[in-house]
């Protein structure tokens, strides 16, 4: 809720000046109907009114017609601010189409699935312990579990692991977290594939799962990837301000699973891809979102850069769209010539799945113009 100090450090000389008469008159309106204060309220009443017939059942008409114009000014405003808020949804789905169906994060650390021409990353024995403990005949029935599952996963078989999980698993397995956080993988992958209420239904299945993981173990890193992803997505379904507040959880979580596993290059880089969106919204796009719906998140295309020289020095490499990001921010804060590298670096790796096309499109669009 607002309250008068909100108000006075919101620039409204120049949001009010952006808009016609009318507009004006609406934002006034949604401004008191967020909290500003009953004078606002009353300007925005007396405007609506005042080339009116005092009749009053012309005035509760116009007034209506009010409320309909700040529903749909929070929509507009609400649809162009939260293109941003919500590419944590995208940008993780862009990930996981092309990162992990080309070769799943946990073989790349391992070197198995490293791309051609790209160098090895050290071994990490931390990213796929059941795949090891497997190897060397751990009979725990989560270990053994775990490893066909990774299997299934890695080459695109959602379904049939997620029945894996369902059949397979007996209570004392079904409660640890290294099976919650696969199980709302699972289901979150399985959803991406569906539409409509199947779809919502796998999106909060996968937010419950993992939510569940993380009451059993709050250290495990997949656990809040898991949970940021699928919270990511829960914005198709729920109002703006949720879709900005989830916009902060997703940050949080994806923050915390680094804290727990720094050698994992795709959470810099998919909190890389959160900070370059959020660092490109426009001034007025994030007053109009601090106005109306609380403060939206922030951060800089500098912070984005870091975070993806992170992924890059953590595996040298990995990933075209990594180092076409590199480039981008480059671009952004107006390196040229370090963005010209990086763009050649970016073209010189490697196309393997059909994101890496599109990248490699892009690079070379860019390295034209510059």
């Amino acid at each position: 809720v607002l309250t008068a100090e909100h108000f006075t450090a919101f620039p409204t000389n120049l949001f009010f000046a952006a808009m016609s008469g009318n507009q004006a008159v609406v934002a006034a309106a949604a401004a008191a109907a967020f909290g500003v204060g009953c004078g606002v309220t009353a300007l925005a009443v007396w405007s609506a009114a005042r080339n009116r017939s005092s009749d009053a059942a012309r005035l509760v008409k116009s007034l209506d017609a009010l409320r309909r114009s700040v529903d749909d000014l929070k929509d507009q405003m609400g649809s162009s601010t939260l293109r941003s808020f919500s590419a944590a949804q995208s940008v993780y789905g862009d990930a996981l189409d092309s990162f992990e169906d080309a070769r799943d994060y946990e073989d790349e650390m391992g070197g198995e699935g490293n791309r051609k021409g790209a160098p090895t990353a050290p071994a990490n024995p931390e990213t796929n312990p059941a795949a090891v403990a497997a190897a060397a005949g751990d009979s725990n029935p989560m270990t053994r579990l775990a490893a066909e599952f990774d299997e299934l996963m890695k080459v695109g078989k959602n379904e049939e692991a997620l029945r894996l999980l369902e059949s397979s698993a007996g209570p004392k397995v079904k409660g640890s977290a290294e099976f919650l956080w696969r199980l709302a993988r699972a289901q979150y992958q399985v959803g991406q594939e569906l539409s409509g209420d199947d779809r919502k239904a796998c999106v909060y299945a996968a937010i419950d799962a993992a939510d569940r993981a993380l009451q059993k173990d709050e250290r495990s890193y997949q656990a809040h990837k898991w949970f940021a992803i699928a919270v990511s997505s829960r914005g198709e379904y729920e109002g703006t301000k949720v879709k900005i507040q989830d916009a902060h959880v997703f940050r949080t979580h994806i923050q915390r699973a680094i804290e727990l596993s720094p050698r994992d290059p795709v959470l810099h880089h998919l909190l890389g891809r959160w900070s370059f969106d959020v660092a490109s919204l426009g001034y007025l796009q994030k007053k109009a979102a601090a106005a109306i719906f609380g403060a939206p998140p922030e951060s800089t295309h500098a912070e984005a850069l870091r975070l993806f020289t992170d992924a890059e020095n953590i595996s040298p490499g990995f990933w075209k769209a990594n180092q076409q990001w590199i480039a981008n921010c480059h671009l952004r804060m107006g390196e040229k010539k370090q963005a010209k590298e990086w763009f050649t670096k970016a073209r010189d790796v490697a196309v393997v799945t059909p994101d890496d096309e599109t990248a490699h499109r892009e690079v070379l669009k860019a390295l034209q113009s510059l």
